[in-house]
């Protein structure tokens, strides 16, 4: 459980950043897994 808790405490998904265009890890990756998906779906 430390090491969870130290991963969560260092990680933090949901702390926005600066290099992600002030968004979380979560929402960043969220987005870019939908831009994957279109893109597979339209073949561009």
């Amino acid at each position: 459980m430390e090491v969870f808790s130290y991963i969560e405490g260092f990680y933090n998904p949901r702390r926005r950043h600066s290099r992600l265009g002030n968004v979380s890890p979560d929402t960043y990756e969220k987005i870019h897994r939908e831009t994957l998906t279109h893109i597979e779906v339209s073949g561009r």
